[in-house]
């Protein structure tokens, strides 16, 4: 809880779907991968995808909540442009998105008594701002800062990956405040998992993790 986690890839390699499985482990208090949930309680998730229709969302959560029983939809909110005005969100590098944002935090910790998950998919299309810029970039993730600090609210941040070096793309200054990042690439055929060979796999790999836990110096792995 109240951390800033990074999520980043190249595209096609998993993103949304492990974020997605993620949000449904909260949702029903399950754990989630290699990862144990100690509250064992659902947390509410506030889902908010820049890039992604209402309808090929709802598509994807239905199909999988019928493999996760258990699940509670309730706790799963989602914020698509669709729901926003002429089709696009405020940007959440500016006052009006932020604000909205805090707003629907806000709503949800009142009616569960408990701080929410928040995802933004992804940093690129939430915000109108130059990445490389630190200038740029720094008070945004002050913001997060905020969030997490103010709200209690542990906040997963999709990104990209630059093809070049395989880091985040954008400015260092991003990658401060992180308390944990979160890299996920693309296996080779030698490594992937044979059961599970027609299935979406990714390495997980942690690459920061700001607290002594016993995941600090976990090694990669193959989930699906």
């Amino acid at each position: 809880k109240k951390s800033i986690i990074q999520v980043y890839a190249s595209p096609g390699v998993g993103k949304t779907l492990y974020t997605q499985k993620m949000v449904l482990s909260l949702a029903s208090g399950q754990d989630f991968l290699e990862h144990e949930n100690r509250y064992k309680q659902p947390i509410p998730t506030l889902i908010i995808d820049g890039e992604m229709n209402i309808e090929e969302l709802q598509k994807r959560y239905s199909t999988l909540l019928t493999q996760h029983p258990g699940v509670d939809a309730k706790y799963i909110r989602i914020a698509t442009l669709e729901d926003q005005l002429e089709g696009g969100f405020d940007p959440l590098n500016r006052e009006l998105g932020q604000r909205r944002v805090q707003m629907a935090i806000e709503q949800l910790k009142d009616q569960y008594q408990v701080a929410p998950v928040v995802v933004l998919d992804n940093l690129t299309y939430l915000t109108q701002m130059n990445e490389k810029e630190s200038v740029e970039m720094h008070p945004f993730m002050s913001w997060l800062i905020k969030l997490r600090n103010n709200y209690g609210c542990t906040i997963v941040l999709i990104h990209h990956e630059t093809k070049s070096t395989g880091t985040p793309s954008g400015s260092n200054v991003k990658e401060r405040p992180l308390d944990v990042s979160i890299r996920l690439s693309t296996p080779k055929d030698i490594e992937r998992e044979e059961q599970y060979k027609n299935d979406t796999q990714f390495i997980v790999q942690i690459e920061k993790i700001r607290t002594a836990c016993e995941y600090k110096d976990r090694k990669p792995y193959i989930a699906c």
